[in-house]
């Protein structure tokens, strides 16, 4: 209700009303980092919508949630709800390091709802050349521009060695997000299996998945050097049945390849 509610005011440019709607739902004590995660994936949502004639399978919704988001969907273009996704991500990696997440949550809103458009501010009046040089002589330099953030710090391993694999994973797939929207929809199917001197291991359920993998290499591995501190390359291998309690059904993987995709296929 309340993310189909504000995305509708958001589209509808009404800027006001999108703050006090926020302002509502974060004194109702909603987290604002998690608010973001969620708005997020509503976009998410209306993207996989957009694209999937059954989409209930990919988002595990019922029918009547699904048409609710299709309804949305319709009235949204690509190029909308693309803007959303790449502002929310970005606003949620420089909240993670913020002491005002609320005060980037409400920038970001702005931004969506007026299209990032604010208005250049009014040229400054004309100054007589004589009082322009003494103004010059006068005005303060600059100050010079922030450092920039420093990456985040790798995760040690452990006095033998091991590393904390899951917790490197959920990092590497926060990072991920952030960059690319459709990156969530590798981190149910894969788990990081192992690390070794010069390599990671990355278990998948099913090719398709495998193929997701392989196409996102060069971000998982510069992710992977950035939280181990040191170069890595990608191995990936595709779990045996005996290692998946609930092998994928046809059906499934239809469904997976179809969200990767974004093409209508049909089982024969």
């Amino acid at each position: 209700e309340a993310f189909i509610e504000l995305t509708e005011i958001v589209r509808q440019g009404k800027v006001s009303d999108a703050l006090l709607l926020v302002d509502k739902i974060l004194d109702d004590g909603k987290d604002v980092r998690q608010f973001m995660k969620d708005w997020l994936g509503h976009y998410r949502n209306l993207m996989i919508t957009k694209f999937l004639k059954s989409p209930e399978d990919v988002l595990g919704m019922s029918l009547e949630n699904i048409e609710r988001l299709r309804a949305q969907s319709d009235v949204l273009d690509m190029q909308e709800i693309n803007n959303a996704i790449i502002e929310l991500s970005h606003t949620l990696s420089d909240a993670r390091w913020s002491t005002q997440p609320r005060i980037l949550l409400e920038l970001c809103t702005v931004k969506l709802a007026t299209g990032g458009a604010f208005g250049k501010a009014a040229p400054a009046p004309a100054v007589a050349p004589a009082t322009a040089s003494v103004l010059a002589a006068s005005e303060p330099k600059p100050a010079p521009a922030p450092a920039p953030t420093a990456a985040a710090a790798p995760i040690p391993a452990s006095a033998s060695g091991d590393y904390d694999l899951d917790e490197i994973w959920l990092r590497v797939f926060e990072e991920g997000e952030s960059t690319r929207a459709s990156f969530n929809l590798l981190r149910t199917k894969s788990s990081l299996e192992k690390i070794s001197e010069d390599k990671f291991y990355v278990a998948v359920e099913n090719k398709f998945s495998g193929k997701y993998v392989f196409e996102n290499r060069d971000t998982l591995e510069e992710l992977m050097q950035r939280f181990t501190g040191r170069p890595l390359k990608l191995e990936c291998m595709v779990r045996t049945a005996a290692e998946v309690k609930n092998e994928a059904s046809p059906e499934q993987m239809k469904a997976d390849l179809e969200a990767m995709t974004g093409i209508d296929i049909e089982l024969k």
